[in-house]
């Protein structure tokens, strides 16, 4: 078992406020981290670019509501069979058609055990998938799997196609990705850039930036420095004790997104002493100054709740967040046996 206690981090986004790149037909965006593959069932890094090139079954609108995706409707058969109807006419980049053996081959593949892939936990619940026809699929479960729609919109389950990796193999698709999505893979150069451009022939229509190239900047100032020159049009993962000078300039917008997804947590292995003593864990819970980190060190960008679960996600509970009191912390480890403290690593 594990205990939570987490921050909830704001996104933090800048681009030139005029949108110039943009307006022109292309942009190009500083990243923290540079991208080592895009197969989407074997990432062990953001899905940020992924996100561009491949679609999933099901999609979530800005509300966070599950919306259709490259499947048109979802049914429970029955306690342990969802059927998906899936969207007709969608085709790969490499023109090969979307399909129900496409379903079944992305998600067969990530749950083949010799091909060890890192994002199995998703999908793990699922027991098998059976193609119907063409334009139907149903996925069976091991037991009752309400979640199921909602993995089915997770990045492991990506919709890859079957044609193009069985004739190039796993390699080279990480490195030369092909989807259904929004953007087309141009290029990749490691540590270098990937460029994509739009898909005309996207099932949701072609994306208004024409060219998009995704830079690798680790150095966030020089990543800041890039973006303040016009070398790059956009920047992600901004530093929160530059956001108030960023936000002083004319030239650039910075966008903050509330619950942007990403969670800072403390997660402890209640199995071994000293913490499966419960009074040490509670003394840990309320030994964490949160609201501490939240201003001083995160700048405000972030919000302190009570579990590793956010306002967006579904299941989401209002627990109350623990107050911090060192004193009452130091009490209740010379209660459990530790008046002096202990180590941990």
């Amino acid at each position: 078992m594990k205990i939570f206690r987490a921050l909830m981090l704001s996104a933090l986004l800048a681009l030139p406020a005029s949108h110039a790149m943009a307006s022109e037909g292309s942009l190009t965006i500083g990243r923290a981290i540079s991208t080592n593959a895009m197969d989407p069932g074997f990432l062990r890094e953001a899905a940020t670019i992924v996100d561009n090139i491949f679609d999933t079954l099901v999609l979530r609108d800005t509300d966070m509501k599950l919306v259709p995706g490259l499947a048109e409707s979802w049914t429970a058969i029955d306690d342990t069979t969802w059927e998906f109807k899936l969207r007709s006419g969608v085709k790969f980049h490499n023109g090969e058609a979307f399909d129900a053996d496409a379903v079944k081959f992305t998600i067969d593949r990530i749950l083949d055990p010799d091909a060890k892939s890192p994002t199995i936990s998703y999908i793990r619940t699922i027991k098998s998938v059976e193609v119907v026809d063409p334009s139907t699929v149903r996925i069976m479960t091991n037991g009752p799997d309400p979640l199921l729609p909602t993995r089915m919109s997770r990045y492991p389950t990506y919709i890859v196609p079957p044609k193009y990796i069985e004739e190039h193999g796993k390699d080279y698709f990480a490195s030369h990705p092909v989807g259904t999505g929004a953007y087309k893979f141009v290029e990749f150069v490691p540590d270098e850039r990937v460029v994509m451009e739009a898909n005309p022939d996207y099932w949701r229509g072609e994306p208004s930036i024409k060219t998009v190239t995704w830079r690798p900047i680790p150095d966030s100032t020089a990543r800041l420095t890039a973006l303040v020159t016009g070398e790059v049009g956009m920047i992600e993962d901004v530093p929160v004790d530059l956001v108030s000078m960023l936000d002083q300039s004319p030239d650039v917008d910075v966008v903050k997104i509330k619950n942007g997804g990403l969670t800072i947590y403390l997660g402890l292995v209640m199995k071994t002493p000293p913490l499966d003593n419960v009074k040490v864990r509670q003394a840990l819970n309320i030994a964490i100054d949160r609201k501490g980190i939240t201003e001083n060190l995160l700048g405000g960008f972030a919000t302190p709740k009570g579990s590793q679960v956010g306002p967006s996600d579904f299941g989401y509970l209002d627990v109350p967040v623990a107050e911090y009191n060192p004193e009452k912390a130091k009490a209740l480890l010379a209660e459990a046996g530790f008046p002096d403290g202990f180590e941990i690593t």
